[in-house]
């Protein structure tokens, strides 16, 4: 479990230089950049999904929600859009019993996180706390669905 968890955190690690590259070389107010984010975000969802950490028979964590709660949190709608199309069209196309979940989690983990930092414009530790909050209980209550 410990190994899946820092593979997790090399790709997050990952992300975030690769960002900052994309960043350096892409004007920030072009659609080129929100497009090439949404893209990269929604890949390293798929990346996320495909090195799951086990926690017990049949019970899985993956970095997904993770990526995909960044993204609304922090990220315009239009890349929020794009990340979550990737990653629920890989969810659909890899199937499972927890498909269905899988795509109600991205979605909602996305544009939750997106409405209520949008309701609260204002510092980013108050983001960071409302990002936390909606990533603890988003997961556990689509699952009980």
């Amino acid at each position: 479990m410990l190994l899946e968890f820092i593979n997790n955190l090399a790709i997050l690690l990952s992300l975030s230089m690769i960002y900052s590259f994309l960043s350096k070389y892409i004007s920030s107010s072009t659609n080129l950049r929100k497009i090439a984010t949404g893209i990269l975000l929604g890949m390293i969802a798929i990346i996320g999904m495909l090195n799951p950490i086990n926690i017990s028979s049949g019970i899985l964590l993956d970095g997904m929600l993770v990526i995909i709660s960044v993204a609304g949190a922090f990220f315009s709608p239009v890349i929020v859009v794009l990340a979550s199309v990737i990653a629920s069209g890989y969810r659909i196309w890899f199937g499972s019993a927890g498909a269905v979940t899988g795509v109600i989690v991205i979605f909602t983990s996305a544009g939750l996180d997106r409405i209520f930092c949008d309701l609260k414009k204002s510092k980013f530790n108050t983001k960071v706390y409302i990002f936390s909050v909606n990533l603890e209980h988003e997961k556990p209550a689509c699952a009980s669905e």
